[in-house]
């Protein structure tokens, strides 16, 4: 498992750091497909498939664990979504932190014994996540550009999520030379601050083979994605089962996603 997280050129101070800094994500159907059981800092991984599949369902349950407190199993650090799509619902965030709050016998025995109020343990959650809605690939760009001075003030932070990377597929194949340059450089662009900062990067992205009206734009970022990420993780959300509609009851039992996702690892060419 410790050879799974070695890169060719770590030295052994590089290697500590990223076996003291994996943490679980608390999905344990996502955590067995990330080299060595976890999500280390030196890791970007992808989501990808079909639109409505949960993605973003995963992606938001990680974040939970990132930002809950400890005594729930959490890891109470620092945290950043990119908004890429502009859909996400700080209220289905706030259920699902109160859910698994309550679901936590330690929690609640700490909760009752500090008399700590759950809508106040949620706000302090939020207040972990520092939350970006680029309008435009040259938007992202830039907000990627200063969150170097936004990590580099805050050296804990744990994960930088996106949803998603495929927020302007269709864009891009209307202008594939002005938008398509920003995109792979936003790519990049994570990937610098990963290695730099030492941050875990999650994103979603939609399968471009599923995607109507443009293979080539897809092509293009199949590629940057194959040759950037650590781990690809496909994410199929069973048969009648609407997983991507916000249902906090469904996410806030992660036991039930090997019932609800079928989760496989990515073969990269």
């Amino acid at each position: 498992a410790i050879a799974a997280l070695v890169a060719p050129d770590e030295t052994a101070s590089d290697l500590f750091r990223t076996l003291r800094s994996s943490r679980g994500t608390g999905i344990a159907c996502l955590d067995q497909h990330l080299p060595g059981g976890s999500l280390g800092p030196g890791q970007l991984v992808a989501l990808h498939g079909e639109t409505g599949c949960g993605k973003s369902v995963l992606l938001r349950n990680a974040l939970a664990a990132y930002i809950l407190p400890q005594s729930c199993g959490g890891h109470a650090l620092p945290s950043v979504l990119i908004d890429a799509e502009r859909t996400f619902d700080p209220a289905i965030l706030a259920r699902l932190l109160r859910a698994r709050l309550m679901s936590s016998e330690d929690w609640r025995r700490q909760a009752a014994e500090e008399k700590l109020d759950v809508a106040e343990a949620v706000s302090e959650c939020l207040a972990r996540l520092l939350i970006l809605s680029p309008s435009e690939p040259i938007d992202m760009l830039r907000q990627l550009r200063q969150l170097k001075k936004v990590l580099a003030a805050n050296p804990t932070a744990g994960i930088l999520a996106v949803d998603s990377m495929s927020a302007w597929q269709s864009l891009a194949a209307a202008f594939p030379r002005t938008v398509g340059p920003p995109l792979k450089e936003c790519w990049r662009a994570l990937a610098r601050l990963q290695a730099e900062h030492c941050i875990a990067v999650v994103v979603t992205h939609r399968d471009p083979v599923a995607t109507e009206g443009n293979a080539a734009i897809g092509g293009n970022l199949h590629l940057g994605l194959r040759r950037l990420v650590t781990a690809s993780v496909n994410v199929a959300g069973h048969e009648g089962m609407d997983v991507d509609d916000g249902d906090d009851e469904l996410c806030s039992k992660t036991v039930q996603f090997n019932e609800v996702f079928t989760l496989t690892a990515w073969a990269q060419a």
